[in-house]
């Protein structure tokens, strides 16, 4: 998917970390080398909370755990929007130019769960190919 709307709803148990990827490719194993992460994370000890870019946008501001998170990550035109509970996190981002993680041609997605004491969990995955 290079232009697209991902929808999805995503939970975290208390002190779970984990990330949704975006514009990455298939790998065999470790962390995706490609594309963004969409943070993933309410009372785990890393300060980057859910909603964020990371690395590039910040949240500081965490959900809540146990309860289902609505996320909305929208890649248009080379910039990221991402919104979780109808709250705007990331707004048009755009990197640099030369500097951009997104796949020229698309990317796929991946989903984190950070580590072996993190549960998260994700459902009513969709997305929506943009024009």
């Amino acid at each position: 998917f290079k232009d697209f709307e991902l929808r999805l709803d995503v939970m975290t148990k208390p002190n779970s970390n984990g990330g949704v990827y975006i514009s990455t490719v298939y790998q065999e194993g470790g962390w995706p080398s490609n594309g963004y992460e969409v943070q993933v994370n309410n009372t785990q000890s890393d300060w980057k909370k859910s909603g964020g870019l990371y690395n590039y946008v910040d949240n500081k501001e965490p959900f809540k755990d146990d309860e289902w998170m609505k996320y909305v990550i929208t890649v248009k035109k080379g910039k990221i929007d991402v919104t979780v509970n109808g709250k705007k996190l990331v707004k048009d981002f755009e990197p640099k130019e030369g500097e951009s993680k997104l796949q020229p041609e698309g990317g796929t997605f991946a989903f984190q769960a950070h580590d072996k004491g993190s549960t998260t969990l994700y459902k009513n995955i969709r997305v929506k190919a943009l024009k």
